[in-house]
């Protein structure tokens, strides 16, 4: 895990610390923003998702590798 963490590191370091911070947030915002439509606690949305579909769109599901 810490190879993993420290080749990330790499490749990111000239992004700075902030904008990576931001980044990361949003992507957590994604997840929750899944799992609310997954298990339908939007009242205005109601059930939009399925696990198959948090899947199947997922960007680790891609061919294309997003880290080193």
């Amino acid at each position: 895990m810490w190879d993993r963490t420290q080749r990330l590191h790499e490749y990111h370091s000239e992004v700075p610390l902030e904008v990576r911070i931001l980044k990361l947030t949003e992507e957590v915002g994604e997840v929750a923003e899944a799992f609310i439509g997954m298990r339908g606690l939007n009242s205005r949305k109601g059930l939009c998702r399925s696990r198959e579909d948090l899947w199947t769109n997922s960007p680790t599901s891609s061919s294309q590798p997003r880290w080193p």
